[in-house]
């Protein structure tokens, strides 16, 4: 149930950060799942490494998981964003 519950948040707050600059968005479901595969190998790699870190989000590294997580969201929504402000007249950088 948590991981639905968290599945629901991530998918609130894309949509609300595209909201935020105009843009109508569904999620992409693919981007979703490669970021937590990643985040799930980057786990597995670091426990083997001894760093004893959770994968379920139960451990201590449930904050940095979150903010992995965002921040790879983040680079995404401003690789997109990039190009469509930049077609805009009222832009400057």
């Amino acid at each position: 149930m948590e991981r639905i519950y968290a599945h629901f948040n991530e998918q609130l707050m894309l949509n609300n950060l595209c909201a935020s600059v105009g843009i109508s968005s569904d999620l992409d479901y693919n981007l979703c799942s490669i970021l937590n595969n990643r985040r799930i190998a980057i786990l597995a790699t670091a426990n083997q490494a001894g760093l004893n870190l959770s994968i379920n989000g139960t451990g201590n590294a449930s904050y940095q998981e979150l903010e992995y997580h965002i921040a790879c969201l983040f680079v995404v929504f401003v690789a997109n964003a990039f190009p469509r402000l930049a077609r805009q007249d009222s832009s400057l950088y």
